[in-house]
């Protein structure tokens, strides 16, 4: 049986994404500090992600004020998770910049934490702003 190149190619990524782990489900809810929501709405628009051995969490920030695009900055001891049932908090590793419409000023960001150990976690979040 002749395959061309490819096919071989495309064979191999199949079978790759076949012998992939499966992300285990993981989601958090966000509880947003009232200093946080001067001049922006802030809402988490799809499900956290499990990275295996950290976790994903994308958060909208959308300006209320008429000023133009917010710029917040996070304090990594300000923002974290917390299991339900315990009082272990899980900082904030990173945060990237992840999406920014220039028209509109929205901007996206992905905070990354190490993995809690359990499947819904509550993030809590603290964005600084100029006023």
């Amino acid at each position: 049986m002749h395959i061309d190149s490819w096919k071989r190619v495309l064979l191999a990524a199949i079978l790759g994404l076949a012998a992939a782990p499966a992300l285990a489900a993981f989601d958090t809810e966000l509880v947003i500090e009232p200093t946080s929501a001067k001049g922006m709405k802030i809402e988490k628009p799809a499900e956290a992600r499990d990275y295996i051995d950290h976790t994903g969490v994308y958060v909208r920030f959308i300006p209320t004020d008429g000023k133009g695009r917010p710029f917040p900055v996070f304090i990594n001891t300000h923002n974290y998770l917390v299991c339900p049932d315990s009082d272990k908090k899980y900082f904030l590793n990173d945060v990237k910049e992840v999406n920014a419409d220039r028209r509109s000023g929205v901007r996206v960001f992905g905070f990354f934490f190490a993995k809690p150990p359990c499947d819904k976690a509550t993030q809590h979040l603290e964005a600084i702003t100029a006023s």
